[in-house]
């Protein structure tokens, strides 16, 4: 991460869970990217977490972010996002019905692998450069159309 706010351009700094969610225990001592002046934040992965950035893989030492930082707009279109995808891949029931079946694709992490890469085609975008995390409103919302327009199309 460059560690500045891609709204305002100031430096990002590191903070805790315990800053942003202080009611939040399971999130206190993750760490979190955070710019003060937009209020727009990210999440990072875990330490010791295998990440895969493009064609690399690298191993996060606690504070590569998941994503791009967020202002509440963004954040709440991520999560729509999530929800709408997330369903596809978390039960295997919902992933039966989807386009991107495979049946060989048992475990949760095949079944968002593949879907990810469904997803990637549905939107035009090279499968490296398809993560919800890294998406803008505008393609959260594209997400959210295309995932409901496969369900409708499974369950016609």
């Amino acid at each position: 991460m460059n560690n500045f706010c891609d709204y305002c351009k100031q430096p990002a700094k590191l903070i805790t869970g315990l800053e942003l969610y202080p009611h939040r225990d399971d999130l206190a001592g993750l760490s979190f990217w955070k710019c003060e002046p937009c209020a727009a934040w990210v999440g990072c992965h875990k330490a010791g977490a295998r990440v895969h950035l493009g064609h690399a893989s690298v191993t996060s030492d606690g504070t590569l972010p998941l994503g791009r930082l967020a202002n509440a707009e963004l954040r709440a279109a991520k999560s729509r996002a999530h929800a709408a995808f997330d369903r596809c891949w978390k039960s295997y029931a919902v992933w039966q019905r989807h386009p991107a079946f495979d049946d060989a694709a048992k475990y949760p992490a095949a079944r968002r692998r593949l879907l990810y890469g469904w997803l990637a085609k549905q939107m035009k975008l090279p499968p490296h450069e398809c993560h919800i995390g890294m998406f803008t409103e505008a393609q959260c919302d594209q997400v959210v159309s295309v995932v409901e327009q496969a369900r409708s199309l499974a369950e016609a």
